[in-house]
């Protein structure tokens, strides 16, 4: 049996697909989930991500996000300053990117240099 109960505020939507993906592991439908949870304009940090997960370091996070990103939910772009990279930006999405190696067209660029935070 399933209970859903109504909500009024502090629940978050999610597309059935996107819970039937069977790419995805459940551990990288639960970090998935968690980043949709977020603000829209949240930023991806991988040791808060790491922090908030229990008994998981920096290699499972990455080795989930690689997960989510071959399965086109994220896409991971490199910050450059100059010529040196500043830092990693994700964009998260509820829908699958077609080819996440590219930028969407049709989502919001990665935030540039000037208004983003380290990760």
């Amino acid at each position: 049996m399933i209970v859903r109960h109504r909500h009024a505020s502090g629940f978050t939507i999610l597309p059935n697909n996107l819970l039937k993906d069977d790419r995805l592991s459940y551990e990288a439908l639960g970090v998935l989930c968690y980043l949709l949870s977020r603000p829209r304009n949240w930023n991806v940090v991988t040791r808060q991500l790491c922090a908030r997960s229990k008994g998981g370091g920096r290699d499972r996070m990455r080795r989930i996000l690689n997960e989510l990103i071959d399965a086109g939910y994220v896409y991971r772009s490199l910050r450059r300053d100059g010529t040196r990279i500043s830092g990693i930006d994700y964009l998260v999405t509820d829908i699958p990117i077609a080819n996440p190696s590219e930028p969407p067209p049709d989502l919001p660029a990665p935030r540039d240099q000037a208004t983003s935070t380290s990760n």
